[in-house]
């Protein structure tokens, strides 16, 4: 239906154009043609037919103005009436945000050349064609898609304008993305050629380091080697269907494939470029026998660059894997110390046990201090429990402390999700061990410092008691 709809109304506007002479004009708002002649009822049903497509189909609203009887409806206006003088006819277009529709490819071309269409969008052209879109716009019939394409978070490419000086006013382009081709059409097409002239000139433009007026005279200039200023002048037609593919390439290289390193990408580029750049040639039709070719070594040039950062980073990541496996040791070594302390204390607690058996007492006989062996032991396993937990909570917030310090000074290059991977992650599942474990030594010691307290001599408990209300007393606590 609404292939229909675009077609007819484009072959509607284009017969009265044929037959009266004048010219149709359109935006992105409107397309209208003025002065014609309805000169026939089968002219004025099509006219109706058209009004009654473009409504129902949500496009917009077909208006007819009659120099004599004013605005007409075309749905109800007889012949007569549309007939007694010139009209004016105008395609009102709806107003749907991210959609843009276009009756001609002439519209279409000058919306594009004059960059009014805001992106990203969805174009509609009225005519039959093999669609294709760009990073931020899609180019398809009346029939098409209507979702604007949403380009990828955190992907967004660069400004041009960041990194080339503009000296002509606005030659540069905004953004590329609209004009790096990524669905390319299956056939060619006038839409397609209308669109690529637009998107290669934009894209040239996007390449060099500085643009200039000198003289009256454009001049483009590359930062390299060889930076003589280079005649800009208006491309041959056709060329912009040929040079698309790789100037989308280039570009796409340049700004969209790692925006963190457009920068240095734009320098390489820019230098290969001067140097493969051939005299008396102009821009940017020069730029087609020697683009590839310039993009292929400034690829391989970056490559060199990346791998010589690279070595310094992957030096930078093996000690961070060495400190990482020496905190990992020092967390299992936390573990083995507290189980090692636990058998340690209980050995002491046995041999304490051990002095109190009535053998050991009719062998040693009853001694004073023996008496205090049982409590003193009691404080020795709080105090040893307390010291070794104690000191492990100490070192493991040292060593976080530590690692925080690493990540904003050595190692800002590593993503958050590879830091958690190659060091949060390891860490604490060693310390889970130990957690999990220290509940269990905690029980073992809380068991045997009870047993030692129910067996210490009641005198001494009550001389405990007393010296520790006189501490209370003398602190004032």
């Amino acid at each position: 239906m609404s292939v229909g709809v675009g077609e007819a109304l484009r072959r509607l506007f284009k017969d009265l154009a044929r037959v009266s002479g004048e010219t149709v004009s359109e935006t992105v708002e409107v397309c209208r043609i003025d002065g014609v002649k309805c000169a026939s009822q089968a002219m004025l049903s099509r006219m109706r037919e058209a009004a009654l497509g473009v409504e129902a189909g949500g496009f917009g609203t077909l208006v007819v103005f009659g120099q004599v009887a004013g605005k007409l409806d075309v749905a109800t206006a007889s012949f007569d009436e549309v007939s007694a003088g010139k009209v004016d006819l105008r395609f009102e277009k709806a107003a749907r945000g991210g959609w843009y529709c276009f009756v001609t490819v002439e519209g279409f071309g000058v919306a594009l050349d004059e960059d009014l269409i805001p992106t990203p969008a969805i174009v509609a052209v009225a005519e039959r064609f093999a669609p294709f879109a760009s990073v931020a716009m899609s180019v398809t019939t009346w029939e098409g898609a209507q979702i604007p394409p949403v380009p990828v978070a955190g992907k967004e490419a660069p400004r041009p304008r960041k990194f080339i000086r503009d000296l002509t006013g606005g030659l540069v382009p905004k953004s590329v993305e609209p004009w790096l081709l990524t669905t390319p059409p299956k056939t060619g097409s006038p839409v397609f050629e209308t669109w690529s002239e637009v998107a290669a000139r934009q894209l040239a433009n996007a390449l060099p380091a500085e643009l200039r007026e000198v003289e009256s005279e454009v001049k483009v200039v590359l930062k390299g080697p060889r930076s003589a200023p280079i005649d800009l002048t208006v491309a041959p037609a056709g060329w912009g269907p040929k040079a698309i593919q790789v100037l989308s390439d280039a570009a796409s290289w340049v700004y969209s494939d790692e925006p963190k390193s457009a920068e240095t990408r734009f320098l390489f580029l820019n230098n290969h470029l001067s140097l493969a750049w051939r005299d008396g040639h102009r821009w940017p039709e020069g730029l087609l026998p020697v683009l590839g070719e310039a993009l292929v070594s400034a690829r391989e040039a970056y490559g060199f660059h990346i791998e010589g950062e690279t070595k310094d980073a992957l030096k930078s990541l093996g000690d961070l894997r060495k400190s990482i496996q020496e905190d990992v040791s020092k967390a299992q070594g936390a573990t083995r110390d507290l189980i090692g302390a636990l058998w340690r204390d209980f050995a002491i607690a046995g041999i304490v046990l051990a002095f109190r058996s009535p053998v050991a007492q009719q062998a040693t006989g009853a001694s004073e201090g023996l008496r205090y062996v049982a409590p003193a032991t009691a404080v020795l396993l709080l105090l040893s429990l307390l010291v070794t937990v104690t000191s492990n909570f100490c070192f493991d917030i040292l060593a976080k402390w530590t690692r925080e310090d690493w990540r904003r000074k050595i190692y800002p290059f590593v993503s958050d999700k590879e830091w958690k991977r190659l060091v949060t992650t390891p860490i604490a599942r060693t310390r889970w061990v130990y957690r999990l474990t220290l509940p269990f030594v905690g029980t073992f010691y809380g068991v045997a410092i009870w047993y030692l307290y129910t067996i210490t001599d009641q005198a001494i408990l009550a001389k405990a008691q007393t010296l520790y209300e006189s501490i209370r007393a003398w602190t004032g606590w």
